[in-house]
Formats: structure tokens, sequence, C-alpha cells
């Protein structure tokens, strides 16, 4: 069986969950004269056979969620927000949760991981919202708090340095909603007593002051006193009055504004004469809004059917959404919109390509589509994801997950799917590939550049087989792309190329296999970031792809997008790879590394990158190694342990967080024979009795088990027999 643990965590760079395959029943076995066992990890890993099981996973579960999921088991939701990559949420008692990803801190922690649900301090919150970079809320005694990015005022600080928890907006205590801005040049508007203030980003006149002068503090919106709603996004906002009259200003370049033209305002312009609005929303370059009547208008950009009217071209002036007189909340964000009606039936529209509808499918909708049957006491809609609380005060999320954003986790192992098949899985940012035993490859989850090698760039929730061959003997994941290698010893790779890392003499990505050359004596590959490498039968080792770090081992940093062999060698065995370094044992059992090193990962003593494979230490009796994005770990053949490199998070497994540039013993033990496997900050390796062990960064609860604390020393996983294993970056997978 295999079985699946911990989330992860993502860079800003790049959000990636990688998993590392191995074939730990062929850990000493030798193929020719190269091991079976590729030993991988980070963004990248790599499978070899073994004996086959069911599938377990622990921690963030990746997979799209293209209809609503339940978020955990809580049933005092009562407010929501959601991001590209983050959700928020409050519950009834005030307390304030976030949890995906927290590359701008939303999390209000100076960390750039995954989260799984994490309380923001403990003050009460009444509202929360989040833009694509930062969070605003409102606590219970009308104080207004933001944090994360700054660089646009955004955060209404009079500076533009970022906050990593939450910050008090001015003094005022008389808030009662806010909205957050969908760019990276974000606007925050706010309504107070009657009164609207905006900051931040005014590239577009969005701050309605009639110029284009940026504001690090919240300045009023001309001198009304009669507001009451507010909605503001990329670069255009709305607002109603009491009097029903209906306002927008910013840009207008698709007719957002509602004014019969295009063209931006600098100042609050009415729309149309009608004064029965009663709320507003706002999407990127669309407006929906609903009257007192209850019907539901629409105008602007429409190029996803995101207004609404069973079509997509724009309207510059509010076109009712069908005949119905029954709306009574409307949400947007991207290019989609989600209302409730009087029966608390939720229907969404627009863009759909992340499942973000919660239609169960991809296909985009340009008229209202009710999501399922349930009921729903309120729905946030944002760019890739949506989320509703229902009557019962349950939450449910829909749409991407690739950060864990739509909620769902397992702080213990799950079985993924019903097949006890799998010989051999490899895992990328937000993929994963498995071969059965029947040699057929499947894959599921995101395919946005490709990376499940189907034919297309949809998503999958289950696994889907890749062609039709029943040849596959071994495989590996980078970032976004995976080789494979079939018996005849050819090797195929597909997904993104942006790098050369399909060795196709090219950058251009492919959504199906395609083959490496012609060479038929392929042994093991396996997969950096957006490199990757391979060991043929001959014991010779080449790669491909970027080389930014040296990590292809030609004394440059020149990329290539063809395998080139590295050196003259011919008794390369066991490889290992993360974000851009990579560590190789030979079969006279010495270890060489090179790459980055700028933690000491490469266990020279010093912090000196390495163009070229440089041998660690003297020791002959290397057997695997393993590594992470700045550390490594290694068995030797008496059975014990050893790690060097970062150690912020107890990576090492000695007891400490202190960093080592050269390795250092593991504790006594000697049975350490079966391997192990390394995620961004965290490894595991398995013992002579199967027994699993993990250590390190476990902030997701990706060690499996059963919470999220970190461990500096191994610590065994329950009820977990194992001889296969393979790491991701913030998540493991285990065949028992």
């Amino acid at each position: 069986m295999l079985r699946r643990l911990g989330t992860y965590r993502t860079r800003r760079a790049a959000v990636v969950v990688v998993l590392l395959v191995v074939g730990l029943l062929a850990q000493n076995q030798s193929y020719s004269n190269f091991s079976a066992e590729s030993i991988v990890s980070m963004s990248m890993s790599s499978a070899a056979s073994f004996s086959t099981g069911a599938l377990y996973r622990w921690g963030i579960n990746t997979t799209p969620a293209p209809s609503p999921s339940q978020v955990g088991s809580s049933t005092n939701w009562t407010q929501i927000s959601a991001s590209k990559e983050s959700t928020c949420g409050v519950h009834d008692d005030g307390s304030l949760w976030c949890w995906g990803g927290n590359v701008y801190g939303l999390m209000g922690t100076p960390d750039d991981d995954i989260h799984q649900q994490t309380q923001i301090g403990a003050a009460t919150w009444s509202t929360i919202t989040l833009g694509l970079n930062y969070a605003c809320g409102i606590q219970t005694n009308g104080t207004l708090w933001c944090w994360g990015v700054n660089a646009s005022g955004q955060l209404g600080q009079g500076d533009t340095t970022d906050r990593y928890t939450p910050t008090q907006v001015g003094v005022a205590s008389t808030w009662t909603r806010v909205t957050a801005g969908e760019s990276v040049a974000a606007t925050t508007c706010a309504f107070n007593s009657g009164t609207i203030w905006c900051w931040g980003d005014n590239a577009r006149s969005q701050l309605g002051q009639g110029d284009t002068t940026p504001r690090t503090s919240p300045i009023q919106v001309g001198v009304g006193t009669t507001w009451t709603s507010v909605a503001s996004t990329w670069a255009h906002v709305c607002g109603v009055q009491s009097n029903g009259t209906l306002w927008c200003w910013g840009y207008g370049a698709f007719g957002q504004l509602g004014h019969g033209g295009t063209g931006t305002k600098t100042t609050p312009n009415q729309v149309g004469v009608a004064t029965t609005w009663r709320t507003v929303a706002v999407g990127r370059d669309f407006t929906c809004a609903e009257q007192t009547n209850n019907t539901l208008w629409c105008w602007g950009r429409n190029s996803e059917g995101q207004l609404g009217l069973n079509d997509t071209t724009q309207r510059n002036s509010p076109t009712q959404v069908g005949a119905l007189t029954s709306w009574s909340s409307i949400t947007a964000g991207g290019y989609l919109a989600c209302a409730t009606r009087a029966d608390s039936s939720a229907w969404c529209w627009g863009l759909n390509d992340k499942g973000q509808l919660g239609l169960g499918d991809y296909a985009s909708r340009s008229a209202p589509t009710q999501v399922g049957v349930a009921t729903w006491s309120t729905v946030n809609a944002t760019i890739y994801v949506t989320c509703g609380v229902r009557p019962t005060g349950s939450l449910w999320c829909w749409g991407a997950n690739d950060s864990g954003q739509a909620g769902s986790a397992s702080l213990t192992p799950t079985q993924v799917g019903g097949a006890s098949t799998w010989k051999a899985v490899a895992a990328g940012r937000m993929h994963v590939c498995g071969i059965q035993s029947d040699g057929t490859l499947w894959c599921t989850d995101l395919n946005d550049n490709g990376q499940l090698g189907v034919g297309d760039t949809s998503g999958r929730t289950s696994m889907t087989q890749v062609g039709v061959a029943t040849t596959w003997n071994s495989l590996a994941s980078g970032k976004a792309f995976v080789c494979a290698i079939r018996a005849d010893g050819t090797m195929w790779c597909w997904g993104d190329n942006s790098a050369g890392q399909l060795g196709q003499g090219n950058t251009t990505s492919q959504s199906a296999p395609v083959q490496v050359g012609v060479a038929t004596n392929w042994g093991t590959v396996i997969g950096g970031s957006s490199f990757a490498c391979g060991v043929r039968t001959d014991g010779t080792m080449w790669c491909w792809g970027d080389n930014s770090a040296g990590q292809l081992g030609q004394g440059n940093t020149t990329a290539q997008t063809s395998p080139i062999q590295v050196g003259l060698g011919t008794t390369w065995s066991a490889l290992s790879a993360s974000f851009s370094s990579i560590c190789a044992t030979r079969t006279d059992g010495t270890l060489w590394c090179w790459g980055d090193n700028s933690a000491g990962q490469s266990g020279q003593g010093d912090l000196v990158s390495r163009l070229a494979p440089t041998q660690v230490g003297v020791a002959t009796t290397w057997t695997a190694v393993g590594t992470g994005k700045s550390s490594t770990c290694a068995t030797r053949t008496d059975g014990t342990l050893w790690c060097w490199g970062n150690n912020t998070y107890g990576q090492l497994g000695k007891g400490d967080r202190t960093d080592q540039s050269t390795p250092v013993q593991v504790g006594s033990g000697t049975t350490w024979t079966r391997g192990v496997f390394a995620g961004r900050a965290q490894y595991c390796a398995i013992r002579n009795d199967r027994s699993a062990w993990c250590w390190g960064d476990n902030s997701s609860g990706h060690l499996g088990l059963g919470d999220s604390t970190d461990r500096l020393s191994p610590t065994v996983v329950p009820n977990l027999v194992t001889q296969n294993l393979t790491s991701g970056r913030y998540t493991f997978y285990a065949v028992q």
C-alpha cells in the first residue's frame, strides 16, 4: 500500500510540492554497474521498480477540487475569504484561521511556507479579506489591521514596508467593512461610519482623488457620509450610497464603470440614474450588482462569460442577468462571479480553468449554473478558488489547491485511490505520477504545463493513464515535468521545458511523452527543479536543463537543452537532486556533490558552490543519499546515518538546529539500511525492520506524526511498515 503524509511549503518564486520516489528493495541491487535505486528529493523525484502495494499519502492534498470539498470538520465558520494561494476564515468565537500558501506572510509569520489551518494571534475578528499578496481584517472592537506585502502602500501604514503580522491601520475603531485588491500593485478600501477611505496603488485613479498619486495611508473618497457598501479589486472601485445610487471610479477600459463608455474616471461617477441598488461586487475589469427588487445586473469585460449573459460580449452599461427576482447576494473575483438566491442555492459562472465554479469540471460557463444541490449561507469567489459556508456552519472550498488553499490535508497516512498494484511513484510541484505492476503509467493533479502527459493542460482529480504503453519501468518528476524510462532502455520526458529540461534540444513544452534522443541504455533518471540527470547502463552520467548553480556538473553555468555527459566516469550509481544541487555515489562507495552549496549541503566544510562533482570526505562506504533544498543526508554500509547542511528545522536529525558543513552522524544507530528520503527541510529513513522514521520541518504535518511540531531527531511514524518510501517537498508517500 502506498501512503502519503504531510503538507508542504512554497517558495515565492514557485509553489512546489515534490515527491521523491525510490525502490528500497533495489537499494543495493545493481543493474549493470549502476544502482537501480535513484534517491531524489525536493523539486524533483525519481523512482525505480519495487514490490507493489497501495499508495498512501500524508499532508496537504494538492489534487484540484472542481467540486465543493469540506474543509475540516468544524461547524462554527461565520465568514471566509480566499486569494490566489491562501484562505482565511473567522469562527463564531471571533478567532481567525488561515491556511495555504504563506509566500507573502499572510499567515502572520515571516516564512514562505504552506500551512495547515493556523490561528492568527488571540484577537477576536469580525471580518477578513484577502488580496493577492496581503490581508486586512476588522476586529470586534472596530479596529482595522493589515499585513503582508506593502509595495504599493496597501497596508495603510504610511510607508511601503512589508508586515508579517497584523498591524493596526491608524487609531479609528469604527471600521465595518474592508476590501483588498487582487493585483500585485494593490488598492485597499474600507468603510467607516458612512465614509469610504482608500489607499495603495493609484495608477488608474482608483483612489478616487482626481489624480494618479499613490497613498500609503487611508484618504477619504470625496466628502460623502452616506455610503453603505464598497467593493474594490484590481483597478476600479464601486460603492453604494444610502439613497440607492451606485458609483464607480478608476480604470474603465472594458466598460466596468458602467457609464456607457470605456473611459477612466478619477473620482466617483454615478452609474445611470437608478436609486434601487443594494450591493455591488467587482471582479477584474467587470462589475455585478443587485437591486432592491432582487434582480442581478452585470457589465464590463466578458471574455470568459463572467457577466452571466450567455455570451462573451462586453457591456458598457448595467445589463440584467436573466429575469429572476430572487438573487440575495453576489461575489466576484478574477474572471468569475457567484451569487446566492432566496432559496440559499449558489450559482457560479465565468472562468473555470481551475474548477473554481465548483461544477465538477473545468469548462467555463457564460450563464449562472447551480453549484450542486446544497444550500449556502455565504459564498466568496476569487481568481482561482471559491469557498462557501453552509447553514450548518461547515466550510467548503473548490478550485485550485496547489498551495493547499482548498484546505484538504491529512496528518496521518491516507490511501490514495483504490489500486494496490503501484510499484513506483514520483511527484513534482503539484502533480504525482505512478507506475503499476502491469507497466502502465498514470498521473493526476495539476497540469498547467502538460506534466500529466495526457495531451492537454487540464488538471485531473484522479489517476489518469498516460498513453497506452505497458513497458514503463521507472520515472522521475521535476517541478513541472516528468521523465520516465521504458523496458527497452529509452527515456521519455514531458511537461514544462522552459529550461530545456525535457532534453529535446529546444525549450518547447510537451503535453505528451517525447523520446530523449535515441539512446536505449538508460538505467535511471532523477529530476531537479528544472533540470534532470540520468545514468546509463555503462555507468556514465548525463545531465540537462537549468544550470544556474552549476548543477549539471560541467564546470560552468551554461544551460543545456540536450543530455551532456558529466565528466568521463563510468562508475556512477545512486543519484539525488534538489532545487539546484545534486549528490551521487559511485560503485566504489565514494560520495560526490556539486551545484548550490550556500548552506554547506555539498559537505565540503565551506559554503562555496561547486560546478563539477567534488568528493565528500574520503569515506568509501556510502550506500544511499537524499538531498533537501539546502541539506543532505546519506547512509553508509555499516547502517549509520549522516547529515549536513542547513538545520533551521532540525532536518539534520541531531537534536538541535545548528548548521553543519561536513557530515555528522545522526545518533548511534546502525540499522539505517533501507534508504533515506528528503523533502524540502525534512527527511524520512527506513530501518532494517521496515519502520519509517521522520524528522525536521513538520509545520504542515508532513512527517505523518499526527501533529505539526518539528522533530529535531528521527521519530517513528506510527502504524507504518514499508520498504518503499518517496519524499516530496512537504509530502511523503509510502507503499504498504
